[in-house]
Order: structure tokens, then C-alpha cells, then sequence
């Protein structure tokens, strides 16, 4: 795949988040219910259980992923993959905004008697792991993005992760805060916008990961057939 720039890198990731992060699932339902019980600083602390999985996952994935750079065949293979995966999310949110998804609102939480701030922690770690979309979203667009951050080394895997998990905070207090005002901030049809443009920047970067895996073979039949010749 081509080298991406630590800024271009981070930037993406943390448009790309918003894929995972706007849409409705354990973690949003969890956070609503605490937000609505203790407050904002619930959704931080979720946020920090949350970013604290998914560092030790990037960190995982960081060094299994290293020697797996070494065999074009399976960077290209993750790269294809991740980018049909990506245009098929895409899909998904496009046709759920003109369907009309709505925003989420305090009636969407479960119900819960009471919360501690430590268990908070627990709970953002413990509703992503339990979350099918979270594995999927990890085991190929995040692959994917590992192994373009990867040939920027520490510097490509920070900028990745600074920017992912940047865009979960920001979702996520920002939902929080609607909370709090008690006001319709975010109404069906701002919600609506948001996931139709996410979708869409799904749609350029899944056609981008997508293309750079079928090059990558592509240069590999090249190099094959003028060595043999």
C-alpha cells in the first residue's frame, strides 16, 4: 500500500472512527443511562475504558502485524478485504439515513440502579469487546489501518490510534452534553446528515484500501513474470 503521511494518517482515522462510534450499540446505550444518572464525566469514563481496550488491541495487532508486511499476498488480501468491508458498512449507513435513523435519545438507555466511576472504566472496556460490530470493525478496517500506520512505524501507529480513539470522545461527550442540556441539539435530520457524510467518506476510503490491495498483487504478477522471463 502507499505511504500515508502520520498527519493524513490520523486525520482519516479520525473521520473513519466516526464509523463505529455514531452508530447505535451497547456502548451508546450504556452511556446514555450513566450520563442521565452521574453526569458527563460518564461518558469520559467510559471512553477511557474504552480507549484503554483498544490500545492494548493496537498494540497487539502492531507486533503480530509485523512480520505479516514481509508477504505482499496477505497485505494485498487484507487490504481488499478491508476495503469491501468498508464499502459494505458504507452501504449500510447510507440506507439506514434515508431510511430515517434517528438520533439517539435518553428513552434508548438501559436501564441501570446506579453506577461507580471505576466500574464505568470496566463497562466501556467490557460493552466494546461484547459489541459484533467492534470485532468486525478491529479484525478488517482496523487491520487494514494498521498496516498502512505500520510503515510509519511508532510514529504511523500513534497518529492511527490518537485518531481513532479521538473521534470516540468526541461523539460520545458530545452526545453526552445533548444529554445534559436537555435540548434536541441533535435532531433526527442532523444525525441523519452525519451518517450519510461518514458513509460516504467510507465509500472513497473502502474504494482506496480496496484499489491499493488489487495494485499490490497486480505489482506482484509484474515482478513474478519479468524474473521468470
Amino acid at each position: 500500500m502507499d505511504v500515508m503521511k502520520p498527519l493524513k494518517i490520523l486525520s482519516m482515522s479520525f473521520i473513519t472512527g466516526f464509523s463505529g462510534a455514531m452508530m447505535p450499540g451497547p456502548v451508546l446505550a450504556i452511556t446514555i443511562a450513566a450520563v442521565l444518572e452521574i453526569g458527563f464525566m460518564a461518558a469520559v469514563l467510559i471512553m477511557v475504558g474504552h480507549s484503554i481496550l483498544e490500545l492494548v488491541l493496537v498494540i497487539a495487532l502492531a507486533l503480530g502485524l509485523r512480520n505479516v508486511l514481509k508477504n505482499r499476498y496477505v497485505t494485498a488480501t487484507i487490504g481488499i478485504v478491508g476495503g469491501s468491508v468498508l464499502l459494505w458498512f458504507a452501504y449500510g449507513m447510507i440506507t439506514s439515513a434515508y431510511s430515517g435513523i434517528s438520533a439517539p435519545q435518553a428513552t434508548a438507555a438501559a436501564q441501570e440502579s446506579s453506577f461507580t466511576y471505576l466500574g464505568l472504566v470496566g463497562k466501556g472496556a467490557l460493552t466494546s469487546l461484547s459489541n459484533p460490530y467492534w470485532l468486525i470493525w478491529w479484525a478488517t478496517i482496523g487491520a487494514t489501518y494498521m498496516l498502512v500506520s505500520l510503515e510509519n512505524s511508532v510514529v504511523g501507529i500513534s497518529a492511527f490510534y490518537i485518531g481513532h480513539i479521538s473521534s470516540d470522545f468526541v461523539w460520545y461527550c458530545a452526545v453526552a452534553i445533548a444529554l445534559i442540556l436537555g435540548k434536541r441539539i441533535l435532531s433526527d435530520r442532523i444525525y441523519m446528515y452525519l451518517i450519510m457524510i461518514c458513509g460516504f467518506f467510507l465509500v472513497y476510503l473502502g474504494a482506496y484500501f480496496f484499489y491499493s490491495g488489487v495494485k499490490k498483487l497486480a505489482q506482484r504478477g509484474v515482478y513474478v513474470n519479468n524474473t521468470s522471463g
